[in-house]
């Protein structure tokens, strides 16, 4: 699973997993970031996508997805979150301490619900993975 996968990393991730003959389950915020992604990927991999709008700030949508995969699947063999740069509001002199909250919980919080929502799903599996990426806009 690639959480945050049409992203300019994410998308990195998922086309090189695909290209190994991986199956891709994706997670985006908006529906218009999946075309935009699948318009970047062979149609001969599109079989091997799966992908879902999910809020990854709501406990309750990120468990239904865990749900689902594990319905299809049976097992999850690795998770990447990349949901992101932690910051993209202008140079950090510049920023309002508000808005510096409001960032970092919009950027940290879908990394945490993944982690409490898939970690313990991965340490089941033998040779899982969970990656965790971010970055910074300055």
């Amino acid at each position: 699973m690639v959480a945050g996968g049409c992203g300019i990393v994410g998308s990195g991730i998922v086309a090189s997993l695909l290209n190994t003959g991986a199956k891709c389950w994706v997670t985006a915020r908006s529906d218009a970031k999946f075309e935009e992604l699948k318009k970047s990927l062979p149609v001969s991999v599109h079989s091997q996508l799966e992908m879902r709008k999910v809020n990854l700030c709501n406990e309750a949508e990120t468990q239904k997805l865990r749900e689902e995969v594990l319905r299809k699947e049976g097992k999850l063999n690795h998770v990447v979150v990349s949901v992101g740069g932690w910051r993209q509001d202008g140079k950090l002199s510049a920023v309002s301490v508000d808005n510096y909250e409001t960032a970092i919980r919009e950027m940290t919080l879908p990394h945490f619900v993944c982690y409490r929502t898939f970690s313990k799903l991965l340490s089941e599996t033998p040779k899982s993975s969970y990656t965790f990426i971010t970055g910074i806009n300055e």
